[in-house]
């Protein structure tokens, strides 16, 4: 008798109706998301009116930065509060764990991967935190586990997601999305050259006037890889006499290098944090959104059994061609565009050969990726046989239960974040108005 396919890897459109035994995780859920939502963005407006708009109005008018110091914080926190959230939404109703493997020579395991003195893997240390994260696309959720990531190196604060304008003016989740300061993009240059000009030039000043890090999060491929999106591409590459690729599509190269011209001269130690995401039970040439969605993963009950992550880090001085920069011009000669592009396309050929590494084999991992020293994986011992010497295993859940609060943002940890984080001023020189 055949061995019946595992959930998450039979389509949705094929699954049998939930099992009542769901329900009660599957109203938890509900519950804690919707509450969860509410909580975190109702707080956001009540920082807003009450804190932000009196505190930037009284120190605007004496000159001062303060009120933007505060605001920055208040942002800030209000964004690590959401990513716990999602984050304990995982742990409890949707567990998985992070199966994460790296090369090249600006990611070496013994100075990046950090255990607690049981074995557990903790976080991952990063040797910058001035980041451009570029990652495939295959369902809605990679936003959510990207985020997620950046939780265990310490940047889940200080990340920037550049999204489709119509999610701007969602109930809710789009305003709250605007006081997060994240990047709505068109998709269309001639649309999106101002304003992503104007937030660069936000994010670069933000920098220059503080130690803060910073995690711009970029999908250059700008859709989900899907059978509407994949002749789209195909025809763009035979128009332009290229490959397209197989399990990706091919990447637009303007608003990414748009984006590290404009910010590479104002950050020090900019880098780019290529990503490369695989999920169980997406079959070759499947579509990830045909068995991975929102609903699935949290009321159905159907995660993915583990989140496979490649990472590679590039220093965009040394490593990327964005070519000269002129200070007094936006301006990209076509040479240096058409060596951007091709970079870029490269670097998603790239992920096309890790992806058939990854059917082959089960894992993103090659022979040149690094050997990781120490356990596998500790939290699902069951899991290790799965894991190979060259990747590290990180369950998805908080690394302190007291994060709880922070993510239904109970007023407590609210308070501190505003007391040790605002008032130290992390460095800010108050005493203009910047």
């Amino acid at each position: 008798m055949a061995e019946a396919k595992a959930i998450y890897a039979t389509p949705i459109s094929d699954r049998p109706p939930m099992p009542w035994k769901r329900w009660p995780a599957a109203l938890g859920f509900v519950l804690a998301f919707n509450v969860g939502h509410i909580l975190v963005h109702g707080m956001q407006l009540f920082m807003f009116v009450f804190i932000i708009v009196p505190l930037r109005l009284v120190f605007g008018v004496l000159g001062l930065s303060f009120g933007k110091v505060v605001h920055e914080e208040l942002v800030r926190w209000s964004k690590a509060s959401y990513c716990l959230l999602l984050l304990v939404t995982t742990q409890w109703f949707s567990p998985t764990e992070f199966t994460v493997s790296m090369e090249g020579d600006l990611l070496k395991p013994e100075d990046v991967v950090v255990r607690d003195t049981n074995g557990r893997v903790v976080s991952l240390n990063l040797p910058t935190k001035k980041l451009v994260v570029m990652s495939n696309h295959q369902v809605y959720n990679d936003w959510s586990y990207t985020w997620n990531l950046l939780y265990f190196c310490n940047l889940h604060m200080d990340i920037f997601i550049t999204l489709k304008k119509s999610l701007k003016w969602l109930p809710v989740i789009g305003w709250g999305m605007q006081f997060f300061r994240f990047i709505f993009m068109a998709r269309s240059w001639a649309d999106d050259k101002d304003t992503l000009a104007r937030e660069l030039a936000r994010l670069g000043k933000r920098s220059e006037v503080s130690d803060q890090p910073l995690a711009l999060i970029v999908f250059p491929e700008g859709t989900l890889v899907s059978k509407d999106t994949r002749p789209i591409s195909k025809k763009f590459a035979d128009k332009m006499g290229i490959s397209d690729g197989r399990y990706t599509l091919l990447p637009r190269s303007t608003g990414m290098l748009y984006a590290l011209r404009s910010l590479s001269p104002r950050v020090a130690d900019l880098h780019v944090l290529d990503i490369t995401i695989a999920y169980p039970g997406v079959p070759p040439m499947g579509y990830g959104q045909n068995y991975y969605t929102l609903r699935s993963i949290g009321i159905y009950g159907a995660p993915p059994p583990r989140v496979h992550i490649h990472l590679k880090l590039y220093n965009v001085k040394r490593d990327v061609p964005i070519g000269k920069i002129d200070p007094n011009s936006s301006d990209v000669s076509e040479e240096d565009r058409v060596k951007f592009d091709e970079w870029m396309r490269e670097r998603f050929v790239k992920k096309d050969e890790e992806f058939e590494r990854y059917y082959a084999t089960g894992s993103l991992a090659g022979v040149e990726s690094h050997e990781i020293q120490g356990p596998a994986t500790v939290a699902t011992p069951l899991l290790a046989k799965q894991h190979t010497p060259r990747e590290v295993s990180i369950p998805i859940k908080l690394r302190s239960p007291w994060e709880v609060l922070d993510a239904f943002t109970v007023p407590g940890p609210a308070a501190w974040g505003l007391l040790s984080g605002s008032l130290r001023l992390r460095r800010v020189k108050i005493g203009t108005n910047l």
